[in-house]
């Protein structure tokens, strides 16, 4: 009996501890002459009875003493030693604390406090962790892009590709629960940090006949609103980009990205929350997008001045694309990019918003059904500014649809033709007095009737006007001309006393004015508010071979 006790205690005494040393020397000699990485072991504890064992601060680092994967505590069977010396048959660990590096800087970018995992393997030689399947608790990943747009994601954490080597850690599945991710872009002053909270899913890589590909099915809070889901694959062979992306973000604060969209469109966004969903998938180096956003309450900083500052027409485009609920529902065309999605995403903002500044009246069209018909424009009779039944119609649609988009403006151009206005209101002129010289009263003083050049009355006024207003040369020149043809000679002496009539640039221009009063007039009307209604200061003058004076309107956001 006293022998056994005997025994039992040197067991105890061995197991407790002379075999926590004999352990540590065991494990990191392994490696003491392989070259470029060193395994560290800091405490080691044996149950000699349980067969239980725990090594705490186990390190894998390089030669250069940078720090490549740390691992607070690994708890498992006695049993397994071999295989964490470098074996490639795996164990089972419980794994309390786990730092992944970045060797660049040193500084941790992967943190997990909870790691179970089966099928572990720490292959010093080869500078490797793999393992089977794992639950990862509380998870926190960092990402960093420098100043110069570099996007630091360590080789520990990359996708192998095609002749490169293996990455530092490897799996087959993640369960991740609790996670975060921080990414923190220095491209910006100052840099700009987003964050991702409450983060569940799953990672997982498979392997078949010398092929790999990966798929990431995760959830998450995005922002301190914000929620959303992703689903991305990566097929083979395995390249950085995945092939396919499904991206749903909901209620995200959309200020928390301002410095970006500043970039692109040279205001920063102060307000605004929206609803955004994305789907990316790539063939070769072809890609396909497609995406809707649904925005609330959108709000712009002032126009910031930096290099991308591009006079980008961003306030006409918004508020082309807001309804009166203060929303947005827009899907922006993107596909067959030769491009990264962040480029594409870029390059098709950018084109979106330019190509609904360039064509505002045909999104008004749109919004009151009626594309086939261009409300940029009206068209009066020359010398009138009344409006015609044709532009009354116009102007009702035009009113419909600015009642859809109320941030909306219209700019209305005074316009004038300098030949066929003259024309048109000399020959008024001349024919409102004939008529006071040929009417018994005022009732017919301005009815539009032809002239009846057959009239006697009409062909003793003509007479009298010209002998008054037309050298006599003239008045010969034209008599000669249609000698015989009575009613020729009294139509070409009007048309005669038509270009002399003495018409000023102020009628012209004061004419101009009127027409865009009238325009103004007409949609206040139908329920546009006045300050939404603008002339503009300058007078255009136009050439029209018809009898049809075009008046230019512009579309642009109502100053609050």
């Amino acid at each position: 009996m006293l022998a056994l006790i005997a025994g039992v205690a040197m067991y105890s005494l061995a197991g407790y501890l002379v075999a926590p040393r004999i352990v540590k020397y065991w494990i990191e000699k392994s490696v003491a002459t392989e070259p470029g990485h060193r395994l560290g072991v800091g405490d080691v504890y044996v149950n000699p009875f349980t067969l239980f064992i725990s090594l705490t601060n186990v390190t894998l680092i390089r030669q250069e003493n940078k720090l490549i994967v740390s691992l607070a505590r690994v708890e498992t069977g006695f049993r397994i030693l071999e295989r964490l010396r470098g074996s490639r048959r795996g164990f089972d660990a419980e794994i309390r604390d786990l730092y992944v590096t970045d060797p660049s800087t040193g500084k941790a970018i992967l943190t997990i406090p909870d790691l179970s995992v089966r099928g572990l393997v720490v292959n010093a030689a080869e500078g490797s962790v793999t393992f089977g399947a794992a639950r990862l608790g509380s998870p926190e990943l960092r990402v960093m892009r420098d100043p110069t747009g570099k996007l630091h994601l360590p080789d520990s954490l990359r996708l192998p590709q095609k002749g490169s080597p293996p990455a530092a850690v490897q799996f087959d599945t993640l369960e991740v629960t609790g996670g975060k991710l921080r990414f923190t872009d220095h491209t910006q002053s100052p840099a700009l940090r987003l964050d991702a909270s409450g983060i569940v899913g799953t990672i997982t890589r498979r392997r078949l006949a010398g092929t790999e590909s990966a798929v990431v099915e995760l959830e998450g809070r995005f922002g301190e609103s914000g929620s959303g889901e992703i689903v991305a694959a990566w097929q083979p062979p395995l390249r950085q980009m995945p092939s396919t992306v499904n991206l749903a973000l909901r209620q995200v604060e959309l200020a928390a990205v301002s410095p970006y969209f500043a970039q692109i469109a040279g205001h920063g966004i102060t307000a605004g929350s929206g609803d955004i969903t994305f789907d990316y998938e790539r063939h070769d180096m072809t890609v396909q997008m497609k995406n809707r956003l649904v925005i609330d309450r959108l709000r712009f900083s002032d126009r910031s001045m930096t290099d991308a500052d591009n006079k980008l027409p961003l306030e006409l485009a918004v508020a082309l694309i807001t309804d009166n609920r203060d929303h947005i529902d827009i899907s922006i065309p993107a596909s067959q990019r030769d491009v990264d999605p962040a480029g594409g995403i870029s390059d098709s903002l950018t084109d979106y918003i330019n190509d609904l500044a360039a064509r505002p009246f045909d999104v008004l069209a749109g919004l009151v059904e009626r594309e086939d018909t261009d409300l940029g424009f009206l068209v009066f009779p020359s010398g009138s500014a009344e409006i015609t039944p044709a532009a009354a119609e116009k102007i009702a649609l035009l009113a419909r649809a600015l009642e859809q988009r109320p941030l909306l403006a219209l700019r209305t151009y005074p316009t004038y033709d300098p030949i066929a206005d003259r024309d048109a209101i000399a020959a008024a002129q001349v024919q409102l007095h004939i008529k006071l010289a040929t009417s018994a009263g005022a009732s017919g003083l301005f009815t539009q009737t032809p002239l009846d050049f057959e009239d006697p009355k009409v062909r003793l006024v003509l007479d009298e006007f010209a002998g008054a207003r037309l050298p006599e040369s003239r008045r010969l020149a034209i008599s000669s001309r249609f000698e015989g043809n009575e009613v020729a000679y009294y139509h070409a002496l009007y048309d005669a006393l038509v270009a002399n009539e003495d018409v000023s640039e102020t009628v012209l221009r004061r004419l101009a004015r009127f027409r865009a009063r009238s325009i103004v007039g007409a949609l206040a009307d139908n329920g546009v508010g006045e300050t939404r209604l603008l002339l503009a200061d300058a007078i255009e003058t136009t050439s029209s071979n018809v009898n049809a004076i075009v008046v230019r309107l512009e579309a642009l956001r109502q100053r609050q």
